[in-house]
């Protein structure tokens, strides 16, 4: 968080979407505590949908992920 620039007292709003399409509820982690292949795709798609051009998030957008 103090990466982000993230200190205490600071607020934050957020507004809750509804989806475009059903997704199933599927496991995220595997018995041995590892994620499956199917969430590491997921999140690796989302940190890339978010990230800046550097490959890092700032403030602005871990706040556009939230």
């Amino acid at each position: 968080m103090k990466a982000l620039g993230i200190t205490a007292g600071m607020q934050f709003s957020a507004l809750k979407k509804i989806p475009d399409e059903y997704i199933s509820v599927a496991p995220l982690v595997q018995v041995t505590g590892e994620l499956t292949q199917a969430a590491r795709r997921i999140f690796d798609q989302w940190f890339d949908m978010y990230s800046e051009s550097d490959g890092t998030w700032s403030t602005m957008s871990a706040g556009y992920f939230i």
